[in-house]
Order: structure tokens, then sequence, then C-alpha cells
């Protein structure tokens, strides 16, 4: 495995990465502007190739400031707040399906050194989301499987940040898109609010 940046590799296709790597709705919607933001950071997009082929990609932004008080809107605070700095937010880590299951996504996240991250839990399917984000195993670690990577990484688990993300298209678009992946449920005029967690490593 070999892991550099898009600044050093950019003829890497990371967008195809992403792109096989999330639903149509991250790319369709108003408001996910994840490829166009990360784009201005190359420095900060870490790639990770086994041979030649690229297998997975970690999205972040820089930040010339972090409050005190993570923000509520964490997921749109980051894009909104992308500037150059000493700090670090991770959006997304994405690995080629046919890659999956063999912790790439650790080597990701090791690969960012110190982050923020609004993190999207992956095992949450309905109910309350803060007792998803509470709830841990006999082992003291969360019962979330992408919550829990990101503890055995270190990170701190620093709250809910409950309109992490908030989308906007047509009830016709939405019904055109695989919406397997949403956290919460869409309003009747098509506007998605998505809860994150925030986890700080380093």
């Amino acid at each position: 495995m070999h892991v550099t940046t898009l600044f050093d590799r950019p003829d890497a296709p990371m967008e195809a990465v992403v792109r096989r790597s999330w639903p149509d709705w991250m790319f369709g919607a108003e408001g996910a502007d994840l490829l166009g933001i990360v784009r201005r950071f190359p420095r900060h997009q870490v790639i990770l190739f086994e041979g030649s082929e690229l297998v997975a990609v970690g999205n972040s932004v820089p930040l010339a400031q972090v409050p005190d008080a993570l923000p509520d809107d964490g997921w749109d605070w980051a894009l909104r707040s992308a500037a150059p700095g000493p700090h670090r937010c991770a959006l997304a880590v994405s690995v080629l399906p046919t890659h999956r299951g063999r912790g790439l996504s650790s080597q990701v996240l090791r690969a960012f050194g110190p982050t923020l991250v609004p993190v999207r839990p992956n095992g949450f399917t309905g109910g309350d989301f803060a007792e998803h984000v509470a709830a841990t195993r006999g082992d003291g670690l969360p019962v979330d499987p992408w919550l829990r990577t990101h503890v055995r990484l270190g990170g701190r688990v620093e709250g809910v940040c409950s309109r992490s993300m908030t989308l906007r298209a047509s009830p016709d678009a939405w019904e055109g898109w695989d919406r397997s992946g949403l956290l919460a449920e869409l309003t009747p005029d098509g506007v998605y609010v998505e809860p994150n967690v925030w986890v700080r490593h380093g």
C-alpha cells in the first residue's frame, strides 16, 4: 500500500472512487458540494494506492480556526469555513466496494493526523439518534461500527451535531435516487437534515 495526497498525484482518479462509494443524492442535491470544495485543497486529500490502483480516498479541508464549542451544523460548517490554516476537518472516507472489509478506512483515518470529523454513524437505522451514539458494547466501545473504528484509533466522541448536513432537491429527484443511506426523514418538500457526531482525533 502507498499513501500520498492528490497534490502529489494530481492524475489520480479521486472523483471516480468517491462517486462509486456514495449514493447519487450526495452529488445531485443542493448543498452537497463535497467534490467542488475539496478540489481547492489537494494537499488535504489522502489517496491510497495498491500497486497502480487507487483503492481509497480521504477527503478533508483545512480550517483557519476552530471554535471552543463545536458547531451544530458540522459538515456544512466545515464546507463553509474551509480556508488555509492549521486545523483540519475530515469529511469523507471512500473505499472501492471491491476492497472493503480490509481496514483501508482505518489507514486513511490515520493518514489524516489530528483532525475533527463529523461522523455519519453507519449502523444507525432509526430510533433515537443520541441513544444510538451513546450505546456501548460490553468492552466499552461504541455499538456503531464506524464510531467504533474512530474510537479504536484514538478518536474522542464530543457530541452530536444534529443539523450537520442540509440538502435540498425536488421530491421527484429524491424518488429517482437510492435513499438507503439516509439517516433522517425527508420533509415533504425535499429537504434533508442529517445528524452527525463530532469526533476529535489528536
